[in-house]
């Protein structure tokens, strides 16, 4: 009897664990992730809320992307953008094109980094707003500059997009 109970109380802890895991994956993002954003842009999300929020890092070194998109209701973003040196308005610089976008110069062809599976650009096509970058590269020189990103065997940086029309913000880091 003894024997039984114990085997249904492995059971029932098993169960436990497996709703955990399947409520936290239906979460798909955490509060950290938030706060996680803030930090890196350097700005405020208190009336934000997160849409969406992959993060496939974890593998080998921790190489993944993370991507958060996230409802900016009120202009407080936004002001907090137009007043941040880091923050540059769009269009994209001719290497972040490449990067986000994905462009082909006749010799060289460049696919989007931040894609999902099936190759699908991660981020929409934004009109009017603010772009922001940041690189990681240990022996980036400056790392609000993106001069150097093309000429790397990996990549190791933070960008993100405000769309200033539709009061969004796609928030995307990535490390090869």
């Amino acid at each position: 009897m003894e024997m039984v109970i114990r085997k249904n109380i492995v059971k029932l802890g098993k169960h436990i664990l497996l709703f955990a895991l399947v409520i936290s994956s239906l979460a798909g993002c955490t509060p950290s992730d938030k706060a996680t954003v803030e930090k890196s842009l350097e700005i405020s999300l208190k009336n934000a809320e997160i849409i969406e929020s992959k993060d496939s890092h974890g593998g080998f070194h921790g190489d993944g992307t993370f991507f958060c998109s996230l409802e900016c209701p009120s202009d407080s973003v936004l002001n907090q953008i137009e007043s941040n040196e880091h923050w540059h308005e769009l269009p994209l610089s001719d290497n972040l094109n490449k990067l986000v976008i994905g462009e082909t110069d006749g010799m060289t062809t460049y696919y989007p980094v931040f894609a999902d599976e099936d190759g699908n650009i991660l981020f929409p096509q934004v009109e009017n707003g603010y772009y922001f970058f940041k690189d990681r590269y240990d022996e980036a020189e400056d790392e609000y500059d993106d001069a150097d990103v093309l000429n790397r065997g990996s990549y190791n940086f933070t960008f993100a997009l405000y769309d200033s029309d539709n009061h969004k913000l796609y928030y995307c880091e990535i490390d090869t």
